[in-house]
């Protein structure tokens, strides 16, 4: 069964870069077929922006139940929906725009990038990319003096010349924004992460990342995949960032491409996790009856997956009794987890023929309906 995602997310705001993927990532997974909606971050429904160039609509309270899969950015603290099934999309590290980073045992965790995690091995991705490319071109208009951002920066050392240079206070993609790169030559991004050095770069201004000690310049560019071409860590690099400016555009509308193949990714692995927790279940369901009933052995054997010790057992019940309902709730609940979804059919069918108010049997029959 395809579970739907509910992302929760603040009002669109064109110059945060985050707020932006997030609704992004629903137009993306609605694209690819499956059902997904924004969760206002201040539950204001009334107030709440889109971006118009987006297929989003917006959760209602009834769509928030397991068969939901809730997306929070890192800024969340706690589980604000009472969801289930929570992914946690780390953005940023925890911490620095918000969030705790404390987390569910049983959340999944996705990396918006490398840079945002301390490990590198068995984690998961999901990057996608909100440029504006095509807004943000090069005009070849005469160029003098500089830019530069301070944003997550703020309070680091000024290291380029004041004179003449220009701050950007407001980074939403803008004519006024597109402009500024365009007649300054040069941009100093004082965000190790912000994609302000790329728009930069489509615009044809020098785009010039300022370093942060400990952080090698290959170390920042394996970090995103974004950070190959037109831009420069470091003054040092800047040979680097202009012999390669013209890659910049053709390498981003690859990445756009990917992105569809990242949240396919993602997609995956989040139904499958979630339909795994929804199975899950099933163990639980058996233990409705005491461990220290005759059934104690055949929840042990379920609990380590030795399903066939386990019907043996059960099938034996079932010979000497053929209307014992406990031991076909097991059985039913065995062949689920095994796969054979016909034969599980068949004996909750039998079971609801015996009584038809069977809880166990009942749920077993819905959620076979739901997968078969």
């Amino acid at each position: 069964m395809k579970k739907r995602y509910i992302i929760w997310a603040p009002t669109l705001k064109l110059n945060s870069g985050g707020v932006t993927v997030l609704h992004l990532l629903v137009d993306i997974i609605v694209k690819l077929g499956y059902e997904a909606y924004l969760w206002p971050s201040d539950n204001n429904f009334e107030t709440f922006l889109t971006n118009a160039k987006y297929n989003v609509s917006l959760a209602n309270k009834d769509m928030i139940n397991d068969d939901a899969i809730i997306v929070y950015p890192e800024i969340v603290i706690g589980n604000p929906l009472n969801a289930k099934n929570v992914v946690r999309w780390l953005l940023n590290k925890p911490g620095v725009l918000g969030g705790d980073g404390i987390f569910g045992e049983n959340d999944m965790i996705f990396y918006f990038s490398k840079a945002f995690s301390e490990e590198e091995e068995n984690l998961n991705y999901l990057h996608i990319n909100e440029l504006y490319n095509n807004m943000f071109i090069n005009k070849n208009l005469s160029r003098n003096g500089s830019c530069y951002v301070m944003r997550k920066g703020r309070g680091r050392k000024i290291i380029h010349d004041l004179s003449n240079s220009v701050e950007i206070t407001d980074s939403t993609p803008s004519e006024e924004l597109i402009n500024i790169f365009n007649e300054k030559k040069y941009f100093y991004c004082y965000d190790i992460a912000s994609f302000l050095a790329l728009q930069a770069a489509l615009c044809g201004c020098i785009s010039i990342v300022v370093p942060v000690e400990g952080l090698s310049a290959e170390e920042w560019i394996a970090k995103s995949e974004t950070r190959k071409y037109g831009i420069a860590y470091g003054e040092e690099n800047i040979e680097h960032a202009v012999a390669t400016l013209e890659k910049v555009k053709p390498h981003l509308k690859n990445l756009e491409a990917k992105s569809y193949e990242n949240v396919k990714n993602f997609i995956r692995k989040t139904q499958n996790w979630a339909n795994e927790n929804r199975d899950s279940k099933f163990i639980t369901q058996a233990k409705f009856i005491p461990n220290d009933t005759p059934f104690g052995k055949v929840e042990e054997l379920i609990e380590n997956g030795e399903f066939t010790e386990a019907k043996k057992i059960l099938n034996k019940k079932i010979k000497n009794s053929p209307s014992n309902i406990e031991a076909l709730n097991y059985l039913s609940i065995i062949e689920i987890l095994d796969n054979n979804y016909d034969k599980a059919k068949e004996i909750v069918d039998n079971i609801l023929l015996l009584d038809k108010t069977n809880i166990i049997a009942k749920d077993n029959f819905e959620y076979l309906n739901e997968i078969t």
